[in-house]
């Protein structure tokens, strides 16, 4: 009788039949939050990958993260029609199957446009581990990229009964690729104001518009001296005559017209090499003295001839101390 009644190391005993079960729970519980982390995050990296596709699918050339792209590379101005599988649409009239790219995939060689290569950019952000496919189909209104994943096996063999029976973790993810913003609003703007346009204006009336708003062509200038050449490049650039000091080179010079920007332009219909020279001189004091920013010297055609008064020797000279030449025809 003493000892069933006698209640001393019932707590050891309890506590050694309760412990196994509550470490095995825990450890359950510990493989199936980290099976269902997997799994989330498997079914969010097929999300964001279907996303940037058909967010990006109107420049194969885009980064695939982040969407940039170089303004020289596009894929042309007629690709949706030649270059985006524009076929899927009869696939009910010639079985023809959807635009598939299977990764990772032993020997793929990059692709240089279409539909593959969108597809093919999607998975350099997949990690190590990772393997599906992704589907592009177009039915012309309705344009849908689809993402399928799998991942790493589940953590224990037990869970494979109670949670399914593919030992693979698996998801899929769908996205509509639509127009770039500007596209639709350049269409709907043309949509909403040509019929306005055609009721508030004639045809008539819409062309002698456009032909008083178009100018007329300039007047020819003929320049024949080296004054007329310093009045044009005045008019031109909007500057004056003025005489700077010059303390190296002599006692100033005259430069033809100094913009308000500072720029020096001297105007040349003949040209005497010997004190062409002796300006470059003067030019180069004004520059390093910072009294201009800079100078260009124009050189006119002499009307009689057609030739330009500007030898081979005297444009080095001028572009060896970074004098600027423009020739006026």
């Amino acid at each position: 009788m003493k000892l069933l009644t006698n209640e001393s190391g019932s707590f050891t005993i309890e506590a050694t039949l309760v412990y196994p079960v509550v470490f095995l729970t825990t450890i359950a519980l510990l493989f199936f939050s980290l099976w269902t982390y997997e799994r989330v995050a498997l079914q969010q990296m097929s999300a964001l990958a279907a996303d940037r596709a058909a967010y990006n699918w109107d420049n194969s050339y885009k980064d695939p993260i982040t969407g940039a792209f170089n303004l020289n590379e596009n894929d042309g101005l007629y690709w949706r029609v030649g270059n985006d599988r524009i076929s899927d649409i009869f696939g009910s009239l010639i079985n023809d199957s959807p635009i598939t790219f299977h990764f990772p995939e032993v020997g793929h060689t990059a692709l240089n446009s279409g539909p593959e290569r969108k597809l093919q950019q999607v998975t350099a952000s997949f990690p190590n581990g990772i393997a599906g496919r992704l589907t592009y189909r177009n039915h012309l209104a309705d344009r849908e990229v689809t993402v399928q994943l799998s991942s790493v096996k589940t953590p224990l063999n037990f869970l494979e009964s109670m949670l399914g029976n593919n030992k693979n973790l698996a998801a899929e993810s769908s996205a509509h690729v639509t127009e770039p913003v500007e596209f639709i609003r350049n269409v709907q703007l043309v949509i909403d104001y040509i019929p306005k346009l055609k009721g508030i204006i004639s045809g008539k009336d819409a062309q002698q518009t456009l032909q008083e708003n178009i100018p007329s062509p300039a007047k020819t200038i003929v320049i024949q001296s080296e004054a007329e050449a310093s009045r044009y490049i005045q008019q031109l650039v909007h500057g004056h005559t003025v005489n700077i000091a010059t303390e190296d080179n002599g006692k100033s010079r005259k430069i033809d017209a100094l913009d308000a920007d500072g720029i020096a332009h001297e105007a040349k219909y003949t040209v005497n090499n010997t004190e062409a020279r002796a300006e470059i001189l003067k030019d180069v004091e004004l520059i390093k003295k910072g009294k201009v920013k800079g100078v260009v010297w124009h050189f006119f055609r002499i009307t009689k001839n057609g030739k330009l008064d500007l030898s081979p020797s005297l444009r080095q000279a001028l572009e060896d101390n970074g004098i600027v030449i423009v020739i006026h025809n």
